[in-house]
C-alpha cells in the first residue's frame, strides 16, 4: 500500500513516547487518499521541503535537543526542542526549522532557539 501511494515512513523517536511521521512523494495523491481533508499549510509545506532535501541527495533526520533549566523554585525543568530536519550530505551538515509564518519576533525566537542550542557551528536555516 505505501509503495502504491509513493508514502515514505519517517520515525521520530523520544524519551517518552515513539510516533511516526509519514512524507508523501505526491502530495496530489496524499490529499486524494486523506479526501481531501487535513489541508494544512504547516503539514504540507513540511512535506514539500522533505522530499526536495531526499531529492538532493540529503540523508535526512530529525534532531532533539534537550534543555534542562531550573525554576524561580528550584524545581529541575527538562523541555525536550525539536529540530526539524538534521541534513548531512558528504561532510556537510545543515539544520533546517520550517515555520509556515512568523508573524513576531517571539515566534522568531521559538523557532531559533533549538538551532541555537546545538552547539555545532554549521549553518542554521529557517524556512517560512
Amino acid at each position: 500500500m505505501r509503495a502504491c501511494f509513493g508514502i515514505r515512513v519517517y520515525e521520530k523517536t523520544f524519551d517518552w513516547t515513539k510516533m511516526q511521521k509519514y512524507y508523501f512523494t505526491d502530495m496530489g495523491l496524499r490529499n486524494a487518499r486523506l479526501n481531501f481533508r487535513q489541508l494544512e499549510e504547516t503539514h504540507s509545506m513540511e512535506n514539500i521541503i522533505f522530499n526536495e532535501l531526499k531529492i538532493r541527495g540529503f540523508n535526512v533526520d530529525v534532531g532533539v535537543i534537550v534543555q534542562n533549566s531550573t525554576d524561580f523554585n528550584g524545581k529541575s525543568i527538562r523541555k525536550q526542542l525539536e529540530i526539524d530536519f538534521v541534513c548531512n550530505k558528504g561532510s556537510k551538515r545543515y539544520y533546517i526549522q520550517s515555520a509556515y509564518a512568523i508573524p513576531d519576533q517571539e515566534k522568531m525566537e521559538q523557532e531559533q532557539r533549538s538551532l541555537m542550542l546545538t552547539g555545532d557551528a554549521d549553518l542554521f536555516v529557517v524556512l517560512q
